[in-house]
């Protein structure tokens, strides 16, 4: 065992304790080259059954935790200055950075108080720039010009998202068709295997969208299983979103080739994935950017909408308003940015958020205080997501000059110790890794 190694099984073994204290941050972790699972000693109540069985590490306080990554990080540092090559650099780097991660988030769950670009800093290596806010009024102005007539603007928004739900009788074809499009354009653009498409399996499950289960792998072949929720209010955005963000070539895709770069270099921390990290923000960012890289014009988007209308037996008539209340649902990830940043800075109380979500129907009037106390159960869930999608977009725009070299750029960044801080500022150079193929 190296010196690095143990510094990663450190790191590991102390993410994993936080668990206890932070149980929706881990969503992935596998710790060896195959497994299967053999045994229910999972419960389909839960969303996400995240790999391998967890070693018996021992208990932790959370002061205990930011003792010990304290500690750790030192000695990342240190060793920073006698890596041997530029593998052990850039691995150092990586492990240096998650370890800031694991620091930052035990704070937060100390109470320790921080402004919210420290804490998004501290856990995904992102500051999100302060934002325009007349886009918001702008893109009102809009969907004033385009939604059909009739009410006040916010009773027509109101009318048009219901317009755009997926009826559940038509929600499993619509489903179907979406999965297996994008899962084929990770095969054609990634080298994915075509046999990882998940098994997808559809009931009611009273609340969440859709629970998953891994119920093995070897090395780059993986067996997931998808039931999607009959009873969950699914719109166009969000079954684009499941069907690509949430399985290929967005998530699934990159667990699998972070589990295969696990395996080629013995890294057991490209096996952990936890969910207020570098790592985590950039799976969230690169997953919505599979949606742009595979719909890459607006035709090709507006054309794979129509297919899942017709799919799930829904009104046509709403195509048109498509692409300008497509934009609007990007903004409104901003808003939600900016709500989430000046409550946790005290700069506005909460029902301020509200109104101002409510006035542009970022969420909806009447059930904003509902709606807004859940979205903020995540932590800077819009820096780790919209935003960061936005920096790998602009990262990929600067590195590359055809959709292939993205594509390719998109399966290099899933399979090396990477940095967030360094695909923002865009010194990050991913092909100075030595990959051994």
């Amino acid at each position: 065992m190296t010196t690095l190694d143990f510094y990663a099984k450190q790191y590991v073994e102390l993410t994993m304790v936080k668990l206890r204290y932070d149980p929706i941050d881990v969503y992935f972790f596998v710790d060896r080259p195959f497994w299967k699972r053999e045994s229910l000693d999972f419960n389909h109540e839960y969303k996400f059954a995240p790999g391998t069985p967890v070693p018996d590490y021992p208990a932790r306080s959370l002061q205990e935790i930011l003792q010990e990554s304290i500690k750790l990080a030192e000695c990342l540092r240190a060793y920073q200055k006698i890596a041997a090559d530029v593998n052990e650099e850039m691995r150092c780097t990586y492990l240096l950075e998650h370890t800031e991660n694991l620091i930052t988030r035990t704070r937060v769950l100390l109470g320790e108080k921080m402004s919210y670009d420290e804490m998004t800093a501290g856990c995904y290596g992102l500051i999100t720039p302060a934002f325009d806010y007349s886009k918001f009024d702008g893109i009102l102005s809009q969907l004033d010009q385009v939604l059909p007539s009739g009410g006040t603007l916010a009773e027509r928004i109101s009318d048009f998202r219901r317009k755009t739900l997926i009826p559940r009788s038509g929600l499993p074809a619509a489903m179907n068709m979406a999965v297996r499009f994008f899962h084929d354009s990770a095969v054609k653009n990634m080298g994915l295997r075509d046999e990882n498409m998940p098994r997808l399996r559809y009931r009611d499950l009273h609340g969440t969208e859709f629970r998953q289960t891994l119920f093995g792998y070897d090395y780059d072949r993986f067996d997931w299983e998808r039931t999607t929720a009959l009873d969950f209010p699914y719109d166009l955005d969000t079954l684009i979103s499941v069907s690509c963000h949430e399985t290929d070539p967005g998530h699934l895709t990159f667990l699998t080739f972070r589990c295969m770069a696990m395996v080629d270099h013995c890294y057991p921390e490209l096996g952990l994935n936890p969910q207020y990290s570098p790592s985590g923000a950039f799976i969230e960012g690169a997953a919505r950017m599979g949606i742009e890289l595979t719909l890459n014009t607006p035709q090709k988007y507006l054309d794979f909408e129509r297919e899942v209308i017709k799919l799930a037996g829904m009104d046509e008539g709403i195509l048109s308003c498509l692409p300008v209340w497509d934009e609007y649902l990007v903004l409104s990830g901003y808003g939600k940015l900016e709500a989430q940043r000046n409550v946790w800075d005290g700069r506005w109380t909460r029902e301020e958020a509200v109104a101002f979500l409510e006035k542009y129907n970022f969420l909806e009037p009447g059930c904003g205080d509902r709606q807004f106390d859940h979205m903020s159960e995540d932590d800077g869930h819009f820096t780790s997501h919209d935003f960061a999608r936005d920096v790998v977009r602009d990262y990929m725009d600067a590195k590359c000059g055809t959709i292939q070299e993205k594509w390719d750029m998109f399966s290099l960044l899933c399979q090396v110790p990477l940095s967030m801080k360094g695909i923002q500022d865009k010194t990050f150079d991913p092909f100075r890794f030595n990959t051994y193929k």
